[in-house]
Parts: C-alpha cells; sequence; structure tokens
C-alpha cells in the first residue's frame, strides 16, 4: 500500500506520489526558491529514482545546471583557488546539513560538480534540492 511520503516541513513531496497521481503532480510547476526550502530525505535506496520526465520538469528550477546522463551537472567559476577553496567550503556546510554530499572537482578556480544520489543510481529529488541549494550558496 502506498503511503504519502512528506519533506521535514510536513509538505507533501509530489515527485513520491503513487503513479496514478504522478501525472497530475508533473503540471505542478516547482521553483527553485522551493527546492531550496526542501530538504534531503535520508535515502538508503528507499527512494523512487526519476524518471526523465520529471527530470526534465525539474530541470528550469535549477538555472545554468544541465542533465548529463543519470547526473545533474554544473562548472562555477571563482577569482582564484581560495575563492573557490571557501566556496566549497560553504557547500560542505549545506551538503553536511542535508546529509547529501556531492561529487566534485577543482581546477584553480574552478568548482565542477556532478549529483547523483548513488543508493538509487541515478537522479532523486535530493539532487535537485541541494543543486538549488549550492546555487543559492554561490550568490
Amino acid at each position: 500500500m502506498w503511503k504519502p511520503i512528506h519533506n521535514r516541513d510536513g509538505a507533501p513531496n509530489a515527485i513520491t506520489q503513487p503513479p496514478s497521481t504522478r501525472a497530475m503532480s508533473a503540471a505542478i510547476p516547482f521553483r527553485m526558491s522551493d527546492l531550496t526550502k526542501k530538504r534531503c530525505r535520508p535515502c538508503e535506496g528507499d527512494i523512487d529514482k526519476l524518471n526523465e520526465s520529471q527530470r526534465k520538469l525539474l530541470l528550469p528550477e535549477v538555472p545554468g545546471w544541465g542533465l548529463d546522463g543519470e547526473f545533474l551537472t554544473r562548472r562555477f567559476e571563482l577569482d582564484d583557488f581560495k575563492g573557490a577553496m571557501k566556496f566549497l567550503n560553504r557547500v560542505a556546510d549545506v551538503a553536511e546539513n542535508e546529509g547529501h554530499h556531492p561529487d566534485f572537482s577543482v581546477h584553480y578556480n574552478r568548482v565542477d560538480f556532478r549529483l547523483q544520489t548513488h543508493a538509487v543510481r541515478g537522479l532523486s529529488e535530493n539532487d535537485f534540492i541541494l543543486a538549488a541549494k549550492i546555487s543559492e550558496v554561490a550568490k
């Protein structure tokens, strides 16, 4: 039997609604500000991997991010190496608070992110939430 899954703030999680209501949920737009207010759900493989239409629905809500197969990606360019490291330290605080940790690489002043929910071997709503919060840190 399907049981509704709620975010930590008590709001229903539209992405994990039962299949019969997912089509209706797809018509409800998200805004990046909505994603930044959500919390990542702890995941041990018990959350759904987003399908292609769900990923495409959420992608506009994280401007600057792109899809690369089963990854959400983005490059940030900072002033210099120290700026990149300060940015990553702020991202680390957010990621630790969310319990969802990004893969990244640093190339002097550039930071490349590849987000994925490893437990589902694909993208979950958590990745879009974290992407929105990383974008907020970059402002």
